[in-house]
C-alpha cells in the first residue's frame, strides 16, 4: 500500500541485501512520486492503532481513492524509502484540530533505522511550523527533566510486545500504540483516536502535539508525509489541493 499525492508517480523498488546470496533482491515495491509520500493516517478512528511488533512492521490499514481511510504504511518501508536514497527527506506532520484549525511541523533529514535498531526515529534539526517543535519535547512542569525525557529524536521504535523506551513500565501498552516512545512522549500521533478535542480518561494517551495543543487535546486529523530535499522549498512546501488521488493495493496487508 502507499500513498500519493501530485505527480508524476513511479515504480519505487526497495531492495534489500541477502546475506546468503550476497545479492540485492527486491523486497516491496511501492508507489512513489517526486513530491511526497504518506507513511500515516488518521482521520477518523476507523483503524486500531494498538497493533503489535509484527503490524507496525509490515503496515495495516488501507487507503482509498477517496482519501477517507487510515493506514500505516509499514516500518520496514518506511526504513528502506528513507534510507536508500541519496537525496534526503524532509518529514512533515499535518495536524487538524475539532474546530478546522490546521497546522505543520518540518523536520530535515529524517530517517528510520533498521529493525536490527528497532526502526529508531533520528532527524537533523527541526525546519520550522506553526504546530512548533513537539519531537524535541515539552517543559509540562511536573518535573525539571521533563523535556529530555518526552524528546523524540534517537528514540527506538516501542509496540506493546517490545518495549524499548527508557520508562520503567512499557509506554506503548500503557497509552495503548506503537509510536516512537521516550518516557513517554510530548507528540504521540498513533493514539487513541477520541471523538471529541479532550481525552474523557484524563490521560495523554489520545492524538496529541504538546506544541500546539496541551496533552490531554486528541486531533481530529493527522498525516505524516516525507518530501525529497531538493523539492522542500521549490514546491514542496505547498500541495495542490487539485491534485489528482492515486493510491495502490499491497498484497501483503
Amino acid at each position: 500500500m502507499g500513498f500519493c499525492q501530485e505527480i508524476p508517480i513511479y515504480l519505487y523498488d526497495l531492495l534489500r541485501y541477502n546475506k546468503i546470496s550476497h545479492k540485492y533482491v527486491q523486497k516491496y515495491t511501492v508507489y512513489f512520486i517526486s513530491i511526497l509520500l504518506i507513511f500515516s493516517q488518521r482521520l477518523d478512528g476507523s483503524v486500531d492503532f494498538n497493533k503489535n511488533w509484527v503490524q507496525y512492521k509490515e503496515g495495516f490499514g488501507y487507503l482509498s481513492p477517496t482519501d477517507t481511510t487510515e493506514f500505516w504504511l509499514g516500518n520496514e518501508k518506511i526504513h528502506l524509502v528513507s534510507t536508500q536514497s541519496t537525496i534526503p527527506y524532509v518529514l512533515r506532520i499535518e495536524l487538524e484540530d475539532w474546530s478546522g484549525h490546521k497546522s505543520t511541523a518540518d523536520y530535515s533529514t529524517f530517517r528510520l533505522g533498521s529493525e536490527k535498531d528497532n526502526y529508531r526515529l533520528t532527524y537533523a534539526y527541526f525546519l520550522g511550523g506553526d504546530a512548533g517543535d513537539a519531537f524535541d519535547g515539552f517543559d509540562f512542569g511536573d518535573d525539571p527533566s521533563d523535556k529530555f525525557y518526552t524528546s523524540h529524536n534517537g528514540m527506538q521504535f516501542s509496540t506493546y510486545d517490545k518495549d524499548n523506551d527508557r520508562y520503567d513500565g512499557n509506554c506503548a501498552e500503557q497509552d495503548g500504540s506503537g509510536w516512537w516512545m521516550n518516557r513517554c512522549h510530548a507528540g504521540h500521533l498513533n493514539g487513541k483516536y477520541y471523538t471529541e478535542a479532550d481525552s474523557p480518561t484524563g490521560y495523554d494517551n489520545g492524538i496529541m502535539w504538546s506544541t500546539w495543543r496541551s496533552r490531554w487535546y486528541s486531533m481530529k486529523k493527522v498525516s505524516m508525509k516525507i518530501i525529497p530535499l531538493n523539492r522542500y522549498g521549490d514546491g514542496g512546501q505547498q500541495f495542490s489541493k487539485d491534485a489528482k488521488v492515486n493510491f495502490q493495493r499491497r498484497g501483503d496487508y
